[in-house]
């Protein structure tokens, strides 16, 4: 299972499989958004990029290449002003003011003034490329790696030599899987009587299904919160307050995978055993009562 990702901030979300997860600052803590959705593909339309005769080079907008799984861009009778020249995708180089180019296709002499169409998918997270161009008439499909930036980078279009004729449109699309929350009653096992206010899900064992019910009690509350220790590789007395005696207390160090279940003694504390490092460690713990 993909590891959740390390100092979130409210709202923050992650998926795993088909279910996707959300950070709330408030308990410190991921809840589960959905456990049944089926991730849809969402195609986004980022930018149709258009330009004047003349223009030696058009760019994009900047990007957040990490919010997509790919990118297809559409070249629409693309065409330059010079006839031995090829088409270049640009992305910024490490270098300020320098750019490291590919050729969607490279262009044999005289091809410059032909008109280009065709798609281009990249992979968002590897960069690496896929072009199929049809240069009138003949389609050719090229690999390229490597081929985009950073997130917040644009992408610059253009020629080797030359520069773009009246005419034609780049159509930058992101791709990106989302996933669709589905109803309870959507569910076979749970039963379609309309809920009132303040009554909670409850299982019918005769019927075999979920239906809502008046609640028979006070509902329990979850609380929680985070302590720091600072003993070197020893063991560290937290005390949680007297109404946590005796209760289960599930705790999490920070920045390590997996949590202890333990139980805090009849006053309230829990004991933790710091680990190897001499810096302060922050635990974060939750408990029902």
């Amino acid at each position: 299972m993909a590891d959740f990702p390390t100092n979130p901030v409210n709202g923050d979300t992650h998926v795993i499989a088909s279910s996707t997860w959300e950070y709330y600052l408030s308990t410190d803590r991921w809840e589960i958004q959905d456990t049944s959705g089926v991730p849809q593909t969402v195609n986004t339309l980022l930018q149709t990029i258009t330009w004047s005769a003349g223009d030696n080079n058009v760019v994009s907008n900047p990007i957040i290449y990490s919010n997509y799984a790919s990118l297809i861009i559409t070249y629409v009778n693309v065409l330059g002003n010079t006839s031995n020249s090829s088409f270049k995708m640009c992305k910024p180089h490490q270098v300020v003011g320098q750019l490291d180019c590919i050729n969607p296709r490279t262009y044999a002499d005289g091809e410059g003034i032909m008109t280009m169409n065709g798609t281009q998918t990249i992979n968002a997270s590897s960069g690496t490329s896929i072009s199929v161009i049809n240069l009138n008439g003949t389609e050719v499909t090229t690999s390229h790696s490597n081929t985009i930036g950073a997130d917040y980078d644009p992408i610059t279009f253009g020629w080797t030599t030359g520069a773009f004729a009246a005419g034609g449109s780049i159509e930058i699309r992101g791709i990106s899987l989302q996933i669709q929350p589905n109803s309870l009653e959507s569910l076979s096992n749970v039963h379609t009587t309309v809920p009132t206010d303040g009554q909670v899900l409850t299982w019918d064992n005769t019927n075999s299904y979920w239906k809502p019910d008046d609640s028979g009690g006070s509902s329990p509350e979850i609380i929680g919160g985070h302590f720091t220790t600072i003993d070197d590789a020893g063991t560290a007395i937290q005390s949680l307050g007297a109404s946590l005696a005796n209760k289960k207390v599930l705790v999490t160090r920070q920045n390590a995978h997996g949590s202890q279940l333990l139980t805090a003694n009849a006053s309230g504390q829990i004991s933790v055993v710091h680990g190897s490092s001499s810096d302060p460690e922050t635990w974060y713990w939750q408990s029902v009562i």
